[in-house]
């Protein structure tokens, strides 16, 4: 269940989704111009900009993200492709998603260089709830408040519930930068060079976290939380429509 206290997103501990959710519809794509009217779920929208084609010379690309759940006045986005590769947290030590370097980069370095003073208005700030690994018992830790953020677990599991969901939104393409910068390819039959991706819920130790493989499933073991080229990091945003 989603809840919206005026300008506050807040997710729940588990999103209960129907089968219906989001499936990408590559020739729906709209520009970020202008209020967003007519788009569904599964839409893919253009909003902000990052290096994705490893040519810094012709400077940032603009990212497509994938519309994965609406309302009247809000959506949110799942960027289409993984980003880039980085750790989900520096050290390796003990650590929840408050407390993760990459909670800190892509709130602050990410936000500040992909968008623009316009765009940043229309973001809107996301309370999550961030439960522990229930299979393992590690602990999630406090609720946060975050302008960008991953996937947990639970998300994870509800927005790719069928197999086309995990296949179509779940399984995840690199950008070409992102392949320059060393994150590892699949060789998995089905699924060749497409890659992992960071959720927030914490793996099988209190230094690992959980991720997405490159089926769409959910890797509820996860990887130690220093894997700097293992995993890669897939945002999302809940923004003003």
């Amino acid at each position: 269940m989603l809840r919206q206290v005026w300008a506050i997103i807040h997710v729940d501990r588990l999103i209960k989704f129907s089968a219906a959710a989001a499936v990408v519809s590559a020739a729906l794509l709209f520009s970020s111009c202008g209020k967003a009217t007519d788009i569904e779920a599964g839409d893919i929208y253009v909003f902000g900009s990052f290096e994705q084609d490893a040519d810094k010379e012709n400077g940032p690309e603009e990212l497509e993200w994938i519309v994965m759940d609406i309302n009247e006045d809000s959506m949110l986005l799942l960027s289409r492709y993984v980003l880039v590769p980085m750790r989900y947290n520096e050290d390796y030590v003990d650590v929840t998603w408050e407390t993760s370097s990459l909670r800190a980069w892509l709130n602050d370095e990410f936000m500040n260089m992909v968008f623009s003073e316009e765009e940043k208005e229309r973001i809107l700030l996301t309370v999550n709830e961030n439960p522990g690994n229930p299979i393992y018992d590690t602990v999630g830790g406090n609720t946060t408040e975050d302008k960008v953020f991953i996937f947990s677990s639970d998300e994870a599991n509800a927005y790719f519930y069928t197999d086309e969901q995990k296949f179509v939104n779940g399984s995840a393409e690199p950008t070409e930068y992102a392949r320059e910068m060393g994150t590892v390819l699949s060789q998995k039959e089905g699924y060749e060079g497409r890659v992992t991706w960071w959720l927030r819920t914490p793996g099988v130790f209190q230094y690992s976290a959980a991720f997405v493989d490159s089926d769409g499933y959910v890797y509820p073991n996860g990887a130690v939380v220093n894997n700097d080229t293992y995993s890669g990091v897939r945002p999302a945003v809940w923004i003003k429509r």
